[in-house]
């Protein structure tokens, strides 16, 4: 069962963004499946390094997006993307643990946040979406990259 459900109310109407954040979504109940049928460390790990990587990718999609608009909340934004990275490396420290409803409820709050974080944070970026539009013909690019790290899990 997932964690986290797409809904195309959750679309920007950005198509890489959307795109990738339904990756992210899709990532992070496989990683939360692995999670509950207790996979083992090592596939556990895996898929923690997978959401790592492609909320990386996103983010440096996003935030470059943002920063080549000269939008005005980058800088906040950027600490938002800083700090799921580092939500989520937490799930790293604590595998092997005895701290399993700890890890429940962190993909809980990761969850949470993302959705929080697509609806109030990303949404903003709608506003300035005319300013990215020469940017959005890119959108070739940014799937090969995709696409090379797909294939490197």
């Amino acid at each position: 069962m997932p964690i986290i459900q797409w809904s195309d109310d959750y679309a920007l109407g950005i198509e890489i963004i959307d795109n990738q954040h339904k990756k992210i979504f899709d990532t992070l109940n496989k990683l939360y499946d692995s999670f509950i049928n207790g996979d083992g460390d090592k596939k556990y790990n895996r898929s923690i390094e997978r959401l790592l990587s492609i909320s990386a990718h996103h983010f440096s999609t996003e935030e470059g997006l943002m920063r080549d608009s000269g939008y005005s909340e980058y800088f906040d934004h950027l600490q938002e993307h800083k700090l799921f990275t580092w939500q989520v490396s937490q799930l790293q420290d604590i595998v092997g643990t005895a701290k399993k409803e700890h890890t429940k409820e962190l993909m809980e709050y990761l969850s949470n946040w993302i959705i929080n974080h697509e609806i109030v944070k990303d949404s903003k970026i709608v506003v300035k979406r005319e300013q990215f539009s020469p940017l959005l013909d890119m959108s070739p690019i940014y799937d090969k990259q995709a696409s090379v790290i797909a294939a490197e899990t």
